[in-house]
């Protein structure tokens, strides 16, 4: 590979990241812009609907684009066809959307009166959709490594997340449901960059042929699926359950915004982190256990480890004017509350560091348990105590603890399966 190839190579991958936390900070943009149209309440139940999408929507679908990541470049070393893999996750993911749409038509009742109502509910529904549909575009982007469409779709979405929040703040529409249709139209917008000019069709079509001389075809099964899907929808349960359950129980709007605010604030750096993974994981996969890439990610857990102590302190000092001016509330919560956030973020974030090596060995199973725990770790404080807020911020910073301490023990006892 020449010098300015590497060059383009180097520029087009270091897109990915930089796309993925464009899309994240426009998102938060746009709650940002809302707390200053809408009241307490409304506000609070936007911020649930954007933390209920991640966990129906990017937690269920996510699985979607990571097995696409991690079988495309598999399939392709081995000079078969990733037409098969494409089409087996994509009717998996067709049953996975099934199920997600039938869980939040029997809970309507609960979710529309956390989301705002039931045009929020659908548009709740919309939204499952669409992050279905951009997972499946992706997938195959990140695993064949064409990393500059791929940050392209992701641009598409941000731009659409920024226009809408503009517009919305200058016309100042106070209707929830216009706030709520940005967040559910903006995955699809992203996705559909990838196959509306020329190019882009020539590109999703050449990763969809079949390579000629080959005979088998890779398939993923929808137990994988299943299990993959487990992993991230619980993982985004422990980030975004918290706010949720505080809004639902909280009857004062301008505490609930307030709480929901400062968790949607502090864990941004958690979100960011699948910028990581998707150019991590499919080097990992191709990796021998205890090769030099294959230790990589314990780098990476050090990193990650040393920005700890930076971050809680931060956290606590700069966060409350920083969401007073920004989000447009009134009030902060307890320091305590926000140093519980902010390590609860920062364990999580070597969690989901040193899942990414289990990940790439095979133990799914274990990831996804792990995750199961933690979730029923955050709910039970939530639910259980007096305080609800407290609760909430308790029940985050237990779940993460926990959530590590499973994948370490995990780790320790070696990559193997």
């Amino acid at each position: 590979m020449t010098v300015p190839v590497r060059r383009r190579s180097l520029g087009a991958q270091a897109a990915v990241p930089v796309s993925l936390v464009l899309v994240a900070g426009t998102a938060y943009l746009l709650l940002m812009a809302s707390g200053h149209v809408l009241d307490g309440a409304a506000f609070a139940a936007l911020t649930s609907f954007y933390l209920l999408a991640n966990t129906v929507g990017r937690g269920t679908f996510a699985v979607l684009e990571l097995e696409l990541t991690r079988t495309v470049p598999r399939s392709r070393a081995r000079g078969e066809s990733i037409a098969g893999p494409v089409r087996s996750v994509a009717r998996g993911g067709l049953v996975l959307l099934a199920v997600v749409c039938a869980a939040l038509v029997v809970s309507g009742p609960w979710v529309a009166h956390v989301v705002g109502g039931w045009l929020e509910l659908v548009l709740l529904l919309v939204a499952a959709l669409t992050l279905a549909v951009s997972s499946l575009v992706r997938g195959p982007l990140a695993g064949d490594q064409r990393y500059g469409l791929f940050a392209t779709t992701l641009a598409v979405e941000s731009a659409v997340y920024l226009l809408g929040a503009a517009g919305l703040l200058v016309a100042r529409v106070n209707a929830l449901p216009a706030w709520t249709a940005v967040l559910a139209a903006a995955p699809l917008a992203g996705a559909l960059t990838a196959v509306v000019t020329r190019r882009a069709r020539t590109s999703v079509r050449r990763l969809l042929r079949p390579d000629p001389g080959t005979g088998s075809v890779a398939r993923v099964g929808l137990a994988t699926l299943a299990a993959g899907s487990s992993l991230y929808l619980f993982s985004q349960a422990v980030w975004n359950l918290g706010p949720v359950v505080a809004t639902g129980r909280t009857a004062d709007g301008v505490l609930a915004a307030a709480f929901a605010a400062s968790a949607v604030l502090l864990r941004a750096p958690v979100m960011a982190f699948p910028a990581v993974q998707a150019l991590v994981l499919p080097r990992l996969a191709a990796a021998e256990p205890g090769t030099r890439r294959g230790r990589a990610t314990t780098r990476l857990v050090a990193v990650c480890a040393a920005a700890v102590v930076v971050w809680v302190v931060g956290s606590v000092l700069v966060a409350p004017p920083v969401i007073r001016v920004f989000f447009a509330v009134s009030e902060t919560p307890a320091r305590g509350i926000l140093a519980a956030l902010a390590l609860s973020v920062a364990v999580g974030l070597v969690a989901q560091a040193t899942q990414t090596r289990l990940l790439a060995a095979g133990r799914t199973v274990l990831v996804a348990a792990s995750w199961a725990v933690g979730t029923v770790v955050l709910v039970v404080p939530a639910l259980v105590l007096p305080d609800a807020v407290l609760g909430a911020a308790l029940g985050q910073l237990l779940a993460a603890v926990v959530v590590l301490g499973i994948q370490v023990v995990a780790l320790r006892h070696g990559d193997a399966p």
